[in-house]
């Protein structure tokens, strides 16, 4: 139901906040919690943590169609495109972007990924009506 939609998704603001909270981590935190060793890591760290904000909003969808729905053709369909937009994504973009080419391929697989769950689960909720 919509109760359920709204307390689940309630409960993904709890990684969101913490891949949000790793992006705008200032650099000298990183500093003083990692070492000076680990600072190159510092932006690879931030450009991931975008396309994990959309994976922890995605759970929410693949939940339902996995466990409500019961249909995972819906979530085989979404990770073929995942898999095909990342190794597209980064064979494009790792020449030119090098390290910071995946995180971007990686963010536009979630999107797709999500937004094709997102669909799938508006319609299968529709018909529970």
């Amino acid at each position: 139901t919509l109760r359920e939609f709204k307390t689940g998704f309630m409960y993904l603001l709890v990684p969101t906040a913490l891949f949000c909270v790793l992006f705008f981590f200032p650099v000298p935190l990183y500093d003083i919690f990692f070492t000076t060793r680990y600072l190159a890591a510092v932006p690879i760290i931030r450009a991931l943590s975008l396309p994990f904000i959309l994976y922890s909003l995605s759970s929410l969808p693949m939940l339902f169609i996995l466990y409500t729905v019961k249909k995972p053709v819906y979530i085989l369909m979404a990770n073929i495109m995942f898999f095909l937009i990342v190794t597209a994504g980064s064979y494009t973009l790792i020449p030119g972007m090098k390290v910071l080419g995946p995180p971007w391929a990686i963010f536009a697989a979630f999107l797709v990924s999500t937004t094709i769950l997102s669909i799938a689960t508006i319609k299968e909720y529709r018909k529970m009506k």
